[in-house]
């Protein structure tokens, strides 16, 4: 792959890069590559930038909410309810969300500011 016909848009680690062809055939389609050249290039499956990069939003965006819940339940006071507020605010999975959020009601440790954070948050979903 010659160097000029891709731009850098993220770095994977290391060497490993993300890249966006400029030229050639593969004008416009995302590339995984290393600059050490260890391997071969890898094109994504996506045919042009913006379906890759929606699909990379979703990707990060349940990676996000997957980690907000696995650490809602260690959450208290400030942080528990920042966390209801966000994922009331997002309302991608409503239903999802909400069911998730209800169980938290299930918890001893909250006090009354936090249940009552929770209670409007869900009923926002």
């Amino acid at each position: 792959m010659k160097t000029g016909t891709r731009q850098p848009i993220g770095s994977q680690g290391c060497t490993l890069m993300t890249g966006l062809m400029l030229a050639g055939p593969y004008r416009g389609q995302v590339v995984y590559y290393d600059e050490d050249f260890c391997g071969p290039p890898f094109f994504v499956r996506e045919k042009g930038f913006l379906a890759w990069y929606e699909r990379w939003l979703r990707e990060v965006k349940e990676a996000w909410y997957e980690r907000v819940f696995e650490i809602l339940p260690k959450l208290r006071r400030e942080g528990f309810r920042d966390a209801c507020h966000t994922i009331s605010a997002v309302k991608d999975y409503p239903n999802v969300h909400a069911g998730r959020l209800r169980e938290a009601l299930n918890r001893d440790d909250l006090d009354r500011n936090d249940r009552i954070a929770l209670f409007h948050c869900i009923q926002k979903l």
